[in-house]
């Protein structure tokens, strides 16, 4: 649920991984949180990301490298979009268009399908309970 120009903004300072899981009253098994911090945050709102299984296990994997690597940022994503079979494109009916910030709401949409707690969603997405419903 990170934006990203908060993970541009984050270091491996803000993400705390755990050796063994925890349990989270809503969330269940939880494996490490990011820290979201004001300065970090588009709203100006600290907030905590909880980090899952299979999160954890890619950040273990690759804590050797930076987090954001400025060097063609931009051509490697949209190469990435392109082998994944989607395009950016004004027409936003066509099948194959890759809408802003649709990992983003995959996220939130998943988060409020496994967990029913729109108020936890919101805050974790770091947005208000009426945003999160224009979803």
């Amino acid at each position: 649920g990170l934006r990203p120009n908060e993970i541009f903004r984050t270091s491996w300072n803000e993400i705390k991984l755990e050796d063994a899981p925890f349990t989270h009253k809503i969330h269940g098994d939880v494996y490490g949180i990011i820290t979201i911090k004001v300065a970090q945050s588009k709203t100006g709102r600290p907030r905590e990301i909880i980090i899952n299984k299979p999160l954890s296990a890619w950040l273990k994997k690759y804590r050797h490298l930076p987090i954001y690597d400025k060097t063609n940022y931009r051509k490697r994503f949209d190469k990435l979009r392109a082998i994944a079979g989607y395009k950016l494109t004004a027409d936003q009916t066509d099948p194959a268009a890759w809408h802003h910030d649709v990992l983003r709401k995959s996220c939130a949409t998943y988060m409020c399908s496994t967990t029913m707690n729109f108020d936890y969603v919101a805050s974790m997405m770091g947005h208000t309970l009426d945003v999160l419903n224009n979803f």
